[in-house]
């Protein structure tokens, strides 16, 4: 996209520089895109958009500049409204700056507004603020890589272990289950026996229990292995 609003660019002939600045959409679009293409080569760059918006107030803050420019003034008032009151500090402090720093939000002539990326990120996110308190904030995104990884279909424990730490890949699953983000069968397809350390020659054993022992030890010989 970049390459085709250069090659746009090059056949345009504004009357002076400051048209483009002040008029132009594409070069706008163009600007943000390069802003936003620097940002992603951050390889933490995900990681801290996901943290952004696991916010139920920027979110808000975003639904609503996505619509216009807002003044900080004029977004305190919206979130009044909504039942939020902030000041206009922890507004541009807490709630903006993150928007901006990742992207999805900029600032001109102290008016707000949501970049193109932002804009369309609205769109996707109709449905993520039932999900926004399940996922803990401030975190290594943990939960939304195993997550993904279970998109393509079930995974055993050995399988996330590829993704997260098995010293940690526990508590992560016991929280999303928690959360009725995943789920596990609730009948297994095979149950595991284990050899007792008792001694069999000591033991009385049912005649089906007889059956059992000697089956144990056909697939323990060579020829049953």
């Amino acid at each position: 996209m970049l390459k085709d609003l250069g090659a746009r660019c090059r056949v345009c002939a504004p009357v002076n520089p400051l048209e483009c600045i002040t008029r132009c959409t594409l070069w706008k679009l163009k600007n943000e895109l390069r802003q936003l293409r620097d940002r992603m080569d951050d390889p933490n760059y995900i990681k801290e958009l996901f943290n952004v918006l696991k916010n139920s107030t920027r979110i808000q803050i975003l639904r609503t500049i996505a619509k216009g420019k807002h003044s900080v003034t004029r977004l305190q008032e919206e979130l009044k409204k909504a039942g939020h009151i902030h000041s206009c500090d922890t507004i541009s402090q807490e709630y903006l700056q993150p928007l901006m720093q990742v992207g999805l939000a900029a600032e001109a002539q102290d008016q707000y507004y949501a970049t193109t990326f932002g804009g369309k990120l609205t769109d996707v996110l109709q449905d993520f603020t039932d999900f926004i308190e399940d996922l803990p904030a401030h975190s290594e995104c943990y939960e939304e890589t195993l997550i993904d990884a279970m998109l393509s279909g079930p995974n055993t424990f050995d399988d996330l272990a590829a993704f997260v730490s098995p010293k940690i890949a526990s508590r992560i699953l016991k929280r999303l289950k928690a959360s009725e983000l995943i789920e596990t069968p609730e009948e297994r397809d095979y149950v595991f026996f284990f050899r007792s350390k008792r001694d069999p020659g000591k033991e009385s054993f049912s005649p089906t229990e007889k059956k059992f022992m000697r089956v144990f030890q056909m697939m323990e010989s060579p020829l049953g292995n």
